[in-house]
């Protein structure tokens, strides 16, 4: 073929090669892998078709945080951490259609899908 650059062939290694065992289970290269890589991009959590419609919610572990990204009444699309702010229980143990509010099972405080606290039972008013 003319025109050819030989160069740009690829190169087998002579022997093949990995890395050492701690960069797959040594908790500090997860940090790193967090801090160079997740932390410094958007990243994807579902697929918009997963919350078509007001209510539906996603339940995800992502980079070792609970995360849950729901469709308000109001039709926007949000993500929070999936944790009450009175005792850090689960908003959400599973992705479900249809959802009116978010609830935390602890105590049972609720959020509406845009992550207003709407009700804190047992709690005085200020």
């Amino acid at each position: 073929m003319s025109g050819f650059d030989a160069s740009l062939e690829p190169q087998l290694p002579a022997a093949a090669t990995a890395l050492a065992a701690r960069w797959y289970t040594d908790p500090a290269v997860g940090v790193l892998e967090d801090r160079d890589i997740f932390d410094r991009s958007w990243q994807l959590v579902c697929h918009v078709d997963q919350l078509r419609r007001p209510g539906d919610v996603v339940h995800v572990d992502f980079a070792r945080l609970p995360v849950i990204a729901v469709r308000g009444h109001d039709g926007v699309l949000r993500a929070f951490h999936n944790v009450c702010r009175h005792r850090a229980g689960p908003l959400a143990a599973c992705s479900v259609r249809g959802e009116a509010a978010l609830r935390c099972r602890y105590h049972g405080w609720t959020y509406g899908l845009d992550g207003v606290l709407r009700a804190a039972p047992e709690m005085a008013s200020a």
